[in-house]
C-alpha cells in the first residue's frame, strides 16, 4: 500500500545509508518532484558511488541506478511523468 511505499523509499533494505549524513540519500527536487538520491555525495561521473533515485509513487517503489557515466536525467524525467512522487 502507500504507506509501505513511502516507508521502503526512505529507508530501503539492504541498501547501507548513513541517515545521520543529509548529503546521503537526500530528498532533492527534480522536476517538480520531491525525490531520494545520493547525487550530493559525489561529482557526476564518478562511478565509485553509484547515483540513485528512490521515490514513493502510490503504492510502487520507483528506484533508478545509474551504473554508467551516462547520467542523463531524461530517463529520471520519464519516469517522474509516468509515475509522479508522493512524497509531500
Amino acid at each position: 500500500n502507500a504507506q509501505w511505499a513511502q516507508y521502503l523509499a526512505e529507508y530501503p533494505p539492504g541498501m547501507y545509508l548513513s541517515f545521520n549524513d543529509p548529503k546521503q540519500h537526500a530528498l532533492v527536487t527534480e522536476f517538480n518532484n520531491k525525490v531520494r538520491s545520493s547525487q550530493l555525495t559525489r561529482a557526476p561521473g564518478q562511478t565509485a558511488i553509484p547515483l540513485y533515485y528512490k521515490w514513493p509513487s502510490g503504492d510502487f517503489i520507483i528506484t533508478i541506478d545509474y551504473r554508467t557515466s551516462d547520467e542523463s536525467l531524461e530517463i529520471v524525467r520519464a519516469y517522474l511523468k509516468k509515475y509522479p512522487s508522493s512524497i509531500p
